[in-house]
């Protein structure tokens, strides 16, 4: 689902990756498409450049764009040759018109002359961030996860990466990335952390510098792609979360709730579904300095609003993972 939004003003950034994510032999030749979409929320006429990056922070694409008030235009970052991955850069001549910025990736079932899909989700564009970025991952025998992180500065940038289980144990060593100026850099979860359930945590010691997120893979028996999404990476968010859930044919709706600090945070939890009214009933629990709960909505078939109530501003950064029941 792609959310409403008024748009963002001023730059802003997506991460495009056109590499083949399916481990079967079969799907080697299978289509990727990666479209960037740019919508113009105005009233007037605007423009703008859209610039994109490969993973050297070298500039691959520099095309001016032009739309009229509440015009979408759609440009392939797949037409720069497939394996590739690197960062796009939305910069608009007018800095108080909003813009919505999204990368619609599209993994087909076949080399591209049928219009049939193993999976499509939505990255949306951001403002660049910086210290205390956090993303959660899922790393099984059906499950694998690629953490992309891309350098939005003109210069290079040290990014310290600490890998944590939900226990808030150290899931991996941690690694140190130096990022050239304008670079992206990529790192399979799955094979440096396998068999494993919990968050990264990304300092830069740089404000607004870094972009990054995880996508998420769900296998088939023969390790081709059943189902893949992208998490992005944030930084805590005030004291109270919101979100929506759903479980109508058969989805499973899973909170996870990162603790990006050093110390234990109480939550209390509560999900109201659509035909309910008032207050939801809360639960309590604890999350673990760098720890990760993750609870299951325990609707059926309902959809509704799940909160998440933390005494601490910024402590907690909570997302909501909606599954089919059978994976």
């Amino acid at each position: 689902a792609l959310p409403f939004t008024n748009g963002k003003r001023g730059k802003q950034f997506v991460l495009y990756d056109i590499s083949q994510r399916s481990a079967y032999k079969n799907d080697r030749g299978n289509l990727v498409t990666n479209w960037i979409q740019i919508s113009n929320l105005g009233a007037e006429r605007a423009e703008g450049v859209l610039r994109t990056y490969n993973n050297l922070g070298g500039i691959i694409g520099d095309q001016a764009v032009y739309l009229e008030a509440r015009q979408r235009v759609d440009l392939p970052a797949h037409q720069f040759g497939p394996s590739q991955v690197g960062l796009v850069e939305w910069i608009p001549t007018d800095k108080e018109i909003p813009f919505t910025l999204r990368n619609i990736q599209y993994h087909y079932d076949n080399p591209g002359n049928i219009e049939s899909f193993a999976s499509a989700f939505e990255q949306s564009g951001a403002y660049a961030s910086g210290d205390g970025m956090i993303v959660p991952f899922q790393t099984s025998a059906n499950d694998s996860a690629v953490l992309q992180i891309s350098n939005v500065l003109g210069e290079p940038l040290n990014v310290w990466l600490n890998f944590f289980d939900t226990n808030g144990l150290a899931a991996s060593a941690p690694t140190q990335v130096a990022l050239p100026p304008k670079g992206s850099y990529i790192l399979h979860l799955d094979d440096a952390i396998p068999e494993s359930q919990g968050s990264v945590l990304l300092r830069t010691g740089s404000l607004s510098s870094l972009v990054a997120g995880v996508t998420q893979i769900t296998r088939t028996k023969k390790r081709g792609i059943a189902a893949m999404s992208y998490t992005p990476a944030r930084s805590g968010a005030g004291a109270v979360l919101r979100g929506s859930f759903n479980t109508y044919m058969g989805q499973r709706s899973s909170v996870w709730i990162t603790n990006t600090t050093d110390f234990a945070q109480d939550v209390a939890f509560g999900a109201v579904p659509s035909e309910g009214a008032g207050h939801p009933a809360y639960y309590n629990f604890t999350v673990p300095s760098h720890g990760t709960r993750i609870v299951v909505v325990p609707s059926v078939e309902a959809y509704g609003v799940v909160t998440v109530l933390n005494g601490n501003r910024n402590a907690l950064v909570s997302w909501i993972r909606r599954e089919r029941h059978d994976f």
